[in-house]
């Protein structure tokens, strides 16, 4: 083998490497970690490197693996981790992997790509050989228990009342329960997360006979069907499939994802990201009902222009796609040009979120209003949690503990198009972003809001006031079928003010959604507020008759503390459409320009 790894063949010359000339064998069964890993070694050394992969089967183990220690945003972030491919500082390198499957043991993260340019991973799926979920099946329930039968291939054992399930190299204790309904392949109607986080340490666990589970505890939540599905949810969100941190120009393409102890993918701090038919859905023939554990994709910080086409995204147990960037907490002034800034959230500490000679604004942590902005002299990261930032300038005195700052340099267009996200647990698609946003030709569903635009300086600290959104041509299914707990709307505008003045100004800018159908089974179709316009035209709603009407939405739309507002020649069968403007109600027929309380 050594003779193979020394010697170049002779498609090197024109950049071709094949994989099988370091010892990896398909279908072998065999880990091929630390031959992968020589070989994208060797790959450094040629330029436009193409790595080849046959079709079949790779499998990997951790014991071989790369080893580094990396922060991943909105990822739990304790310790080492292995990777099977650690793509770092490469530039021009192509893995062209069309048919091959590859096969994750124990904990690892199959791609880390770090401050690389031009890189291209397609063709290949990623699956693991067990889980980190558990599933089973309600067998009966009643007031005060009820009984799940662990689904074949899945080994647990229960530990003074709680279920800790087994895999290769690990145990994990469930923190959490999803009812899933097996007719409508989707979260049941209504659950939400009611067995799950505090409602779920109320719950005690006994095993009734070999593989059946009884819990008992919490009479106040609504039961699960009898035959519905159960998701153990068990383990760290801290294994994605692919981390992308610090490049530019990075394409996936023609990549399915199976199952992840992490996200599909996610990428921070990075330049012009590309998803092509990235799928991440369930493996054909599987009996498993969840892919990922967390969101399919996410984008933090990223610039340039992050797209989404032709991908189906669904049965995560998370957001099809999320993008936004970071708001770092000011703790305290230091001196006139400088600031003690946190990053609050535990899954946001170690991302640098500001470099030296970045424009920075200052934003009220009532109103969500930029109060100035400046360039950054220096920056002194003291640990994972807090940083000392000094400005090129005297920041503002109204600038004060409380308030925040954002990068406004690392802003990205969106492009979503030709895309579907379903089945899966919370939202559809999150996007707070100052790029331009583009949504296009998809077709949406989630129980919770299909399309959420937030923001907030409260609990994720997740910043981007969006100052255009084309939201055009989809074809929204039912959504907030788990009505409140994931949005009020099919399309829900939240950012977190504390403050709801139109006097301060509107967080977001433009909203545009027209030509989009919507069959849902409910009224509520938009609701929002500190919007500066928002237009609603030529937009088609339809009853689904899926599920009964939760009740929680009378009007259509619903907008509060916004600017201008514009209605007009849209379509409601059934019941007609409905707006509530503040405290004014009126019927959508025709066409309307109706001025807000601004």
């Amino acid at each position: 083998m050594a003779d193979m790894i020394n010697k170049p063949s002779a498609s090197e010359a024109s950049g071709v490497i094949d994989i099988t000339a370091f010892g990896v064998r398909p279908d072998s069964g065999e880990d091929q970690s630390l031959a992968v890993y020589r070989a994208i070694q060797h790959c450094r050394s040629i330029p436009g490197a193409v790595l080849q992969f046959p079709p079949g089967r790779y499998d990997f183990w951790p014991e071989l693996a790369y080893e580094g220690f990396f922060y991943i945003s909105n990822h739990d972030n304790e310790g080492s981790r292995h990777v099977a491919f650690p793509l770092t500082g490469m530039k021009d390198f192509t893995l062209e992997a069309a048919g091959a499957e590859f096969i994750f043991h124990s904990l690892m993260i199959p791609f880390w790509v770090e401050g690389s340019e031009n890189i291209r991973l397609s063709g290949f799926r990623v699956d693991w050989e067990v889980p980190m979920m558990g599933q089973g099946t309600v067998l009966a329930s009643e007031a005060d228990w009820f009984d799940i039968a662990i689904d074949e291939g899945y080994r647990c054992r229960v530990e003074d009342g709680r279920v800790v399930f087994l895999g290769e190299g690990w145990d994990r204790q469930v923190w959490g329960l999803l009812e899933f309904d097996p007719v409508t392949q989707a979260t049941a109607y209504g659950s939400a997360d009611q067995w799950s986080y505090d409602s779920f340490r109320d719950l005690r666990a006994e095993e009734r006979s070999p593989g059946v589970i009884r819990y008992t505890g919490n009479r106040s939540a609504r039961r699960p069907a009898d035959g519905n599905k159960i998701i153990f949810r068990c383990g760290l969100r801290d294994h994605p499939a692919i981390a992308i941190s610090d490049c530019t120009n990075t394409v996936v393409e023609d990549v399915t994802v199976h199952h992840a102890l992490g996200m599909g993918v996610i990428a921070q701090n990075s330049r012009d990201v590309r998803l092509h038919r990235f799928h991440v859905t369930l493996r054909p023939g599987t009996e498993r009902v969840f892919s990922t554990k967390a969101d399919a994709t996410h984008f933090v910080y990223c610039s340039g222009t992050v797209s989404l086409t032709d991908c189906l995204l669904e049965y995560q147990l998370d957001d099809p796609c999320n993008i936004h960037g970071i708001y770092g907490s000011i703790v305290r002034r230091l001196a006139p040009d400088a600031l003690l800034v946190r990053l609050v959230h535990g899954q946001q500490q170690g991302i640098g979120i500001a470099e030296t000679g970045e424009c920075l604004s200052f934003v009220s942590g009532k109103t969500l209003q930029a109060c100035g902005s400046l360039k950054l002299a220096s920056v002194e990261r003291v640990n994972a949690e807090y940083m000392v930032l000094v400005f090129a300038g005297e920041i503002p005195e109204e600038v004060q503990p409380g308030d925040a700052v954002e990068n406004l340099e690392r802003s990205a267009d969106v492009v979503i198009r030709g895309c579907t996200v379903r089945r899966n647990r919370a939202r559809g698609l999150l996007l707070t972003t100052p790029g331009s946003v583009l949504v296009e030709d998809n077709d949406i569903s989630a129980p919770g809001a299909g399309i959420k635009i937030s923001g907030d300086v409260n609990f994720w600290f997740e910043s981007g006031a969006t100052r255009r959104v084309v939201i055009r041509n989809n074809r929204f299914g039912d959504c907030n079928y788990a009505y409140p707990s994931w949005g009020k709307a099919v399309i829900d505008i939240d950012p977190v003010v504390k403050n709801l003045d139109p006097q301060h100004g509107y967080y977001h800018g433009e909203i545009l959604i027209e030509g989009n159908r919507f069959r849902t089974f409910d009224r509520g179709l938009v609701r929002g507020h500190s919007v500066a316009r928002l237009v609603f035209r030529d937009n088609r709603a339809e009853p689904s008759g899926t599920y009964p009407s939760h009740g929680g939405e009378v009007q259509s739309l619903e907008l509060r503390a916004c600017g201008q507002v514009e209605a007009a020649g849209n379509f409601f069968a059934g019941a007609p459409g409905t707006l509530r403007l503040d405290d004014r109600i009126m019927m959508l027929s025709g066409e309307e320009l109706l001025p807000g309380k601004g």
